[in-house]
């Protein structure tokens, strides 16, 4: 996948920016009112072939378009389809020999994970949550794992481990206000940090127990401010030294078991050979077993059956139907 970026100054009252790619179009979001405006689209090049082509639409459009790039993109897997920009070298491997599930790691001042201002993250005095894998290497120093912020100035989200020395706790920003976990995350290990605030209280989870709340009640509105995971956005050297894995930012808030359920279920996923993907994107038909719990989908690849997130079992050739009840499964 790649991120096409924009950058433009309009004398119009409107704009829409499209990507064209053989085929296949892909609209932006539009830009109201006159001035600078940026904007992105995360799209999958079909046809490397043929020229990727920028379109400005609008009633008559007078300005510049400027400062165009193409850079690789993590894709966005909800529906909102807004992914992060890749900044620099950034290593992509799984998060155990032969699982299925990647990690991203190599942050430095010059190789970082960015999505330009986003909205939906103006989250103001409401409920929000943020959840998020770590995998730290031991370290003396504190490091930032994410950020929201603008160039030059505050954050309104900041996510940091803490020295070695100090345990490697996890120290959360919301708005103007910071909250610390007693304990800390272990060096060398994948463990989920989920952070959750709900009327004006900060809540901090590691793997699915609550360890720490406070008040942090400040609105966490800020216009033009990026988003980054792997270092920081004004403090440079301060790269989280590790790898990271889902990340999730939400305008709602966590439950303490709801914490707990996403802990259970995602980390058999940072097992040894686990995989996660189903053999084809297109669905045919689905069926739950009540009695052994297991979900069973019939795709154009084949029968995969899931214990939880985890495919345990691919049975190739395209099916259209299953069944499955007590532990009896009849398929087509």
């Amino acid at each position: 996948r790649e991120r096409e970026r924009h950058s433009a100054t309009l004398k119009t009252t409107s704009i829409r920016l499209r990507i064209r790619n053989g085929d296949s179009l892909y609209d932006t979001a539009d830009i109201n009112g006159t001035g600078a405006g940026r904007v992105s689209v995360s799209f999958t090049v079909e046809d490397a072939s043929l020229p990727i082509e920028i379109e400005a639409s609008g009633t008559a459009f007078t300005g510049t378009l400027d400062n165009v790039s193409v850079r690789p993109a993590v894709p966005d897997r909800s529906v909102n389809g807004n992914g992060l920009t890749v900044i620099g070298n950034i290593t992509v491997e799984p998060v155990a020999t032969g699982a299925e599930l990647v990690a991203y790691s190599g942050f430095t001042n010059s190789a970082y994970l960015e999505q330009p201002y986003n909205p939906d993250l103006d989250w103001g005095l409401g409920n929000a949550s943020l959840l998020i894998w770590l995998y730290p290497v031991s370290d003396g120093s504190f490091r930032r794992v994410l950020e929201r912020a603008d160039l030059g100035g505050s954050p309104t989200l900041l996510v940091t481990r803490l020295g070695d020395g100090q345990s490697g706790a996890i120290q959360i920003l919301a708005g103007d206000t910071t909250i610390t976990t007693p304990t800390g995350l272990p060096a060398n290990r994948w463990s989920l940090v989920c952070w959750s605030r709900k009327d004006g209280v900060g809540r901090i989870d590691l793997n699915g127990e609550t360890v720490v709340t406070g008040a942090q009640a400040a609105t966490m509105t800020l216009a033009n401010a990026v988003t980054r995971i792997g270092g920081s956005v004004n403090d440079a050297n301060r790269n989280f030294a590790g790898s990271v894995s889902v990340a999730r930012l939400s305008a709602t808030d966590i439950t303490p078991e709801f914490s707990r359920f996403i802990y259970d279920q995602e980390k058999h996923l940072f097992q040894p050979d686990a995989a996660c993907t189903i053999s084809n994107a297109n669905v045919r038909d689905v069926s739950s077993d009540k009695r052994t719990g297991l979900l069973h989908v019939a795709n154009d690849g084949g029968l995969d059956t899931l214990a939880g997130l985890r495919v345990i079992e691919r049975k190739p050739g395209a099916r259209s139907l299953v069944a499955a009840h007590g532990g009896l499964i009849i398929q087509q």
